[in-house]
């Protein structure tokens, strides 16, 4: 049986924005996802992750971070937003995975935290005013993504 959805002016204008709006964003993202790549030698496709349970942690920040060391901690955690695994790999340069969650600091497999400018400026993306939250609407892909 087929369902009959009934929309008024105002919402049917509402979505063809946000449709716009999206292929916009898209085609945009593709355009900085080419120059991040070509200009910096970065490629961040399928290097974002967001971790969900307390499983997909990789240990190596769990023995160094101590506000992630038990699932209910995590679970305590992850209540302030999102958190994401991001694999940064540039030149042999730098070579690491971070744990980033927004408002608050980086940390990578080492345990060291970095501020998001720190990281930004060693991978000289500061140079496009761009910052981790730019990074991961450009780059993540759920996998609720249509």
């Amino acid at each position: 049986m087929k369902k009959i959805i009934r929309l008024t002016e105002r919402d049917l204008g509402r979505i063809v924005r946000q449709v716009i709006r999206e292929n916009s964003l898209t085609q945009k993202s593709g355009k900085i996802k080419k120059i991040i790549k070509n200009n910096f030698e970065i490629d961040f496709n399928g290097k974002i992750k967001e971790i969900n349970r307390y499983s997909e942690i990789p240990k190596s920040f769990l023995e160094k971070y101590l506000s992630l060391s038990t699932p209910k901690s995590f679970q305590d955690k992850i209540k302030f937003g999102q958190m994401y695994l991001i694999d940064v790999y540039k030149d042999k340069v730098i070579n690491k995975k971070y744990l980033y969650q927004s408002g608050s600091d980086l940390m990578d497999q080492d345990g060291e935290f970095w501020s998001e400018n720190q990281l930004m400026g060693l991978l000289g993306l500061n140079l496009m005013g761009l910052n981790i939250n730019d990074l991961i609407d450009i780059y993540y892909e759920s996998i609720y993504d249509i």
